[in-house]
């Protein structure tokens, strides 16, 4: 567990009741779920984890719009998972640390994480759990809030200090070269949203050898 997975735990364990408001829903998660159900559906993976899968609503929206795909929703708030459990009865949900994930090796098809992913201080570490927990092509869906855009910096600046504050933010290029570094083959990054708000980043999980090889030429 990092440092700040305590601190991110309580923090989503106090904001849960508020946070399937209709107008946070609208403004920062449905265009980045709209974007991960899109990716799915083209993809049609049987095996999908949502990493930081908050009360479970695109978790819960993933098995009836990719079917057949099973959800497995994983949080560390257990004030989330109550709400997630309650909203999708059907669901598996875990409450777990994406730095330990309570998956064996290479059994999902899918990985994918919104608006949670800027939480995670060891990006690199929480990425290579993706890479263990997924099977060789499977795909990986980050969409991560923008707070380099207008929109956002004055949220942050204001009301959303104590939730977007909590957060460590990659530029696109970093998080490009932490996924690249950790067995992935990035596919695209775009901005989706009002003003492209959240960043939503696409790639799929490279065979072990292509990994080392990439290492070697980038070590030589």
């Amino acid at each position: 567990m990092t440092m700040a997975a305590p601190r991110i735990r309580r923090l989503f364990d106090r904001f849960a009741h508020v946070y399937d408001t209709a107008a946070l829903q609208r403004a920062v998660y449905r265009p980045a779920h709209d974007a991960v159900v899109a990716e799915l559906r083209a993809a049609a993976p049987m095996w999908v984890l949502d990493a930081g899968c908050g009360t479970g609503i695109l978790a819960d929206r993933l098995g009836d719009d990719v079917g057949p795909a099973r959800v497995v929703g994983c949080d560390l708030s257990m004030g989330m998972l109550r709400r997630a459990a309650e909203r999708c009865p059907r669901g598996a949900w875990l409450q777990g640390d994406a730095l330990r994930l309570p998956l064996r090796d290479g059994v999902v098809d899918a990985v994918v994480t919104t608006q949670a992913f800027h939480f995670l201080t060891d990006r690199r570490g929480a990425l290579a759990e993706f890479r263990r927990v997924l099977r060789t092509g499977g795909l990986l869906v980050i969409a991560m809030v923008n707070p380099r855009t207008f929109i956002t910096s004055r949220v942050m600046s204001g009301a959303g200090t104590h939730i977007l504050g909590a957060g460590v933010w990659p530029t696109r290029d970093e998080l490009r070269d932490d996924i690249a570094a950790s067995g992935f083959e990035v596919r695209e990054q775009r901005g989706v949203g009002p003003l492209g708000h959240t960043v939503v980043t696409v790639a799929t999980a490279q065979r072990v050898e292509t990994v080392r090889t990439r290492l070697r030429h980038m070590e030589g």
